[in-house]
């Protein structure tokens, strides 16, 4: 059994009054214990400050047990929090009611989200417990988009595995945790596609694990390190490996080898003097 704890809010465990119902444990008080999440808005930019998970035995008959406590009967003191961490584990009363916390990482990006759009989302996260981040990065777990277009954070997403959804999942996602619904299913939101260039029935938006393997063996040299910040992390994401050319020590038939791909340069003719001249064999 799965219960999704939400920021903000008192979560009541009980055999019979509360929001986590244990009815068929007679060791669970009425009103056994309560846990609480908070989560500040400083931290929401920041995945590496996780929520803070508090637990409470507010005057058990048997107890509340955590971790080596469960194994020798060390009981909670009643009404003293204690903060629970990442893959704790709890024992409500003296049977099976053995519980495990665990902490599912979300994190946010978003591209073609209006401001009003961009507000709403953070109060959303809070709400959850997740992070808003302005860039991609290796953390992210969902890119949030009103429209489809082709930006980094989009290929990153594709190449990474990580769902592509509208705005209005997180809304409908929190209205299935509050009336303990089943949680709504990414394919089902994702955003449609504003590029006049891409046929929608030709292309697919939707997780594809076979992406992370795409670029497995190949090498990408950017001729730039502005270049390389941009877009090394597409290239990484799906499987392959990147580098600057000044920074490489690559020689011309270094960089004519099957395996590397080497990028266009994008100065304009006027600054063709500022590439390499091993670059401007290559191109």
């Amino acid at each position: 059994e799965l219960y999704y704890l939400i920021v903000g809010k008192s979560h009541v465990i009980g055999r019979k009054d509360g929001d986590l119902i244990l009815s068929d444990d007679q060791s669970i008080s009425r009103q056994h214990a309560v846990i609480t999440v908070a989560h500040s808005l400083k931290d929401l930019g920041n995945p590496s400050q996780l929520p803070v998970v508090s637990l409470t035995d507010t005057g058990s008959k048997y107890g509340t047990y955590i971790n080596d406590g469960i194994k020798v009967s060390g009981r909670m003191v009643k009404d003293s929090p204690v903060v629970l961490k990442d893959g704790d584990h709890i024992r409500f009363g003296l049977q099976w009611n053995d519980w495990r916390l665990e902490y599912n990482p979300l994190v946010v990006t978003t591209s073609t989200v209006t401001p009003d759009g961009k507000r709403s989302l953070r109060q959303q996260l809070m709400m959850l417990g997740g992070h808003l981040v302005n860039s991609w990065q290796d953390t992210v777990t969902h890119v949030t988009m009103c429209n489809l277009t082709l930006t980094v954070k989009v290929a990153c997403a594709l190449a990474n595995g990580k769902p592509i959804v509208t705005p209005q999942y997180w809304e409908n996602y929190i209205t299935a945790l509050s009336t303990k619904q089943p949680l709504p299913d990414c394919k089902d939101y994702v955003p449609p596609l504003a590029e006049t260039t891409l046929n929608g029935n030709e292309v697919s938006f939707h997780v594809n694990e076979n992406r992370k393997k795409l670029f497995v063996g190949k090498h990408f040299v950017f001729p730039s390190s502005h270049q390389y910040n941009l877009y090394s992390c597409m290239v990484t994401e799906a499987g392959g490996t990147a580098g600057i050319l000044e920074e490489s020590g690559m020689a011309h038939e270094d960089l004519v080898q099957p395996n590397v791909i080497v990028m266009q340069y994008l100065l304009g003719p006027s600054q063709g003097s500022q590439v390499p001249h091993s670059f401007q064999e290559v191109t």
